[in-house]
């Protein structure tokens, strides 16, 4: 992998445009492979339970560290 991001840097010098561009494009292959695998819709859906508090815990720990 470190092979591969050198050549893109010397082709692409911008770091953290690379870096964005990068967590996009993963972020939309997640999508879609989780769409593929999860087709119920009702998984899709936010409810009020101990997901969406964790959720929102972890959020609020993540932007604490940064």
């Amino acid at each position: 992998m470190a092979c591969v991001q050198s050549k893109f840097l010397e082709l692409y010098p911008a770091r953290s445009r690379l870096s964005a561009l990068q967590c996009l494009i993963g972020s939309v292959q997640s999508t879609i492979i989780a769409a593929a695998l999860e087709r119920e819709r009702n998984s899709w859906k936010i409810r009020w339970d101990i997901h969406l508090a964790s959720l929102a815990y972890w959020c609020i720990c993540i932007w604490d560290c940064i």
